[in-house]
């Protein structure tokens, strides 16, 4: 069977000029080049890596290898990571190699994008597209977001993995052989289900794009479409035979606005802020699918080769109208962004003609890019990982010594030692310590670990634990919650003992909760470090209170 690719020979061997143009030379000293500045570009934003959202998922991970379960920081059946397959992963490598989850963290999610280099060298192996491979790690040496979330220790690069597997196994059935293919896309989008539970809609809207800019007959398009029923049935099984629910508990918290105008408003401004903090990939990115676009109408591909670039663009817009219509994510750096990025650098670095990539246009390209990397340097995500942020030996915990590389981590090693060192004493009695924040993913992490069953957590983002499922709509909790935070315990039914959180440079959390009768503990006004580059402090403003009445 023919290999997808271009046409007849002359016109293939125009095409391929035109099209198959490698931003990766053959010569393997600069091939050797690229790979050395993937590796720098991974080293420089490392300290920017891990946010405190993702040891939200490294508690489950971290129980699940110790024979606890799938359970939340109280130990309840509530799903607090968004990404279950991420999670069991990581539990698995965590229990085969006994290192911690948090240290095993980013270095999975690094190892799960280099596994998407070797797919893609599959993907087009034998096409004119056949250098893809090599566009892959181009395009992840020059996508900025996607560098950034490849040390995050969270589900992105699982999610490209399993989104280019989507793709070949698409290939499979238009151009080897159909049933193997559609088993093969049942399976994966069962798995990115798993991945990301939003996928259920992005498949269908994908597949239905497609088969509509196609125009192909029923007969063909609706196996395609409804192939995507059988992995998703199985996973919602299996997701309710663990006990879980439809969806995870932190797509219910997020979702706080029934309002779906005010929800894109909302994904639009989403979409800003990522243009916002890397401007130039974004740019780079649309313009490489609008050439993409045009590639396709020229009708000068082969119609297989076609049809896959249509099913690569329409998963692109699906994605992006997700992030839109959802809201956008609360993290910043276009968490939700990250896998249309890629893969629309990827479709660019592919489909450009080679008259507009030569050494000129690729120093401006670069040039244009080391902004973006400057961009997501100079905010404070994280910490260079040749300076220590806040040097700091804990006394009552051993953190993962990839803490100290993160500004946000490292900010908070003297606060949780700190936070257990008052917790841990008799006085406070051996019942439950009922303890609040907004603070959900590596203060509660190690909290946990040290108190045992001693401490109960109530998340005030409604992230971790679902305190707030059968609250008023009206309640204000998150940020806000401070400001009603005896509302709160009414409607909830707990009263807390202790809160803790973060706090601005006027400690308006701090006295909101003074006023209500909380008693301070100890804050900490910390200047954790100035930056080398940019001389710009990032202070450390942090709290815990007392809530019990004597």
């Amino acid at each position: 069977m023919e290999r997808p690719g271009f046409n007849s020979t002359a016109q293939g061997s125009r095409l391929r000029r035109l099209a198959a143009v490698s931003i990766l030379p053959e010569n393997s000293v600069q091939e050797r080049t690229v790979i050395l500045l993937f590796i720098l570009g991974v080293v420089f934003l490392l300290g920017y890596t891990g946010r405190d959202d993702s040891h939200i998922t490294y508690f489950v991970s971290q129980s699940l290898a110790d024979g606890k379960g799938l359970v939340n920081f109280n130990g309840e059946n509530v799903e607090q990571s968004s990404s279950l397959l991420f999670t069991v992963l990581l539990a698995a490598l965590s229990w085969l190699t006994r290192v911690d989850a948090a240290t095993l963290g980013p270095l999975l999610s690094l190892s799960l994008l280099i596994a998407t280099f070797f797919l893609t060298n599959s993907l087009f192996r034998g096409s004119a597209f056949a250098k893809a491979g090599s566009h892959t790690l181009g395009a992840a040496c020059l996508c900025i977001p996607v560098l950034y979330w490849s040390l995050s220790g969270m589900e992105n690069t699982l999610y490209i993995l399993l989104i280019f597997s989507f793709l070949k196994a698409f290939l499979v059935v238009r151009f080897t052989n159909r049933g193997l293919g559609l088993l093969a896309i049942s399976l994966v989008t069962g798995l990115l289900h798993l991945t990301r539970p939003e996928f259920i809609f992005v498949a269908v809207a994908a597949l239905t794009m497609h088969s509509v800019w196609s125009r192909k007959p029923e007969s063909e398009a609706l196996p395609l479409i409804l192939s995507v029923v059988p992995g998703i049935a199985t996973a919602i099984a299996l997701r309710f035979l663990l006990g879980l629910d439809f969806f995870p508990n932190t797509v219910f918290a997020k979702q706080s606005s029934p309002d779906f105008l005010q929800q894109a408003v909302s994904g639009i401004k989403y979409l800003g802020v990522t243009f916002h903090y890397a401007p130039v990939s974004s740019l780079i990115a649309t313009v490489s699918l609008v050439w993409a676009i045009i590639l396709v109408h020229s009708r000068k591909l082969d119609p297989r080769m076609e049809s896959f670039f249509k099913l690569a663009i329409s998963l692109v817009t699906a994605l992006v109208l997700f992030a839109v219509a959802s809201g956008g994510d609360w993290m910043e750096e276009g968490r939700f962004l990250t896998a249309p990025l890629f893969l629309a650098f990827l479709l660019g670095l592919i489909a450009l003609p080679v008259h507009l990539l030569d050494r000129r246009i690729i120093l401006i390209l670069l040039a244009g890019l080391s902004y973006d990397a400057y961009s997501v340097a100079r905010y404070p995500f994280g910490g260079l990982p040749w300076i220590r942020p806040y040097a700091y030996v804990a006394g009552n915990f051993s953190p993962s010594p990839l803490e100290k590389f993160n500004v946000f981590h490292a900010r908070d090693l003297s606060f949780v030692d700190r936070t257990i060192g008052y917790l841990d004493q008799p006085l406070i009695g051996t019942v439950p310590i009922v303890t609040a924040s907004i603070q959900a993913g590596m203060i509660p992490y190690y909290l946990k670990q040290q108190l045992g069953d001693r401490f109960y957590f109530v998340d005030l983002a409604g992230l971790s634990t679902a305190h707030f499922r059968n609250c008023n709509e009206k309640l204000e909790w998150g940020n806000d919650a401070y400001n009603n935070i005896t509302e709160i315990q009414n409607c909830i039914g707990l009263k807390f003992d202790f809160i803790y959180d973060l706090d601005n440079s006027t400690w308006t959390r701090l006295e909101a909760l003074k006023s209500v009768g909380c008693r301070e503990i100890f804050r900490e006004d910390l200047i954790i470090g100035a930056r080398a580059l940019w001389k710009r402090p990032l202070p450390g403003r942090q709290f815990l209170v007392d809530c019990r009445k004597s």
